[in-house]
């Protein structure tokens, strides 16, 4: 939250942030940050799949604006995270998308065992 005050205090709104970091950053480099920070959120809602599922209202802000800007709301996060989980058993999927996943890829290990590791 000191973040988006401090953002909002240096450009006035957080649209005018973000057209600024538009114009002097490449385009391809914001897609792949917004692909890595989806990516992460998919993990993170697909670990919290094992957890009892909290309330949104009880979800911190930050993660309540990214849900409404990259997933549109909780339950399409949500569906999206059940996804991920029913693609670990695609072991041919995996060996695919291995190389080309952002920081939050799932690689197999001796004897079958499927962990989550970072790049």
């Amino acid at each position: 939250m000191k973040d988006l005050v401090a953002l909002t205090e240096g450009f006035g709104s957080v649209p005018k942030a973000l057209r600024f970091l538009e114009r002097r950053n490449d385009p391809a480099e914001i897609e792949q940050a917004t692909t890595r920070h989806i990516e992460d959120l998919e993990v993170y809602f697909a670990l919290n799949q094992f957890e009892r599922r909290r309330p949104y209202k009880h979800l911190e802000k930050g993660l309540q604006r990214d849900i409404r800007s990259f997933f549109g709301d909780y339950r399409s996060a949500q569906a999206s995270a059940r996804e991920l989980l029913f693609r670990i058993a695609d072991t041919e999927a995996i060996r695919t998308d291995m190389p080309v996943r952002g920081r939050a890829w799932i690689r197999m290990v001796g004897g079958g065992r499927v962990t989550a590791a970072s790049r």
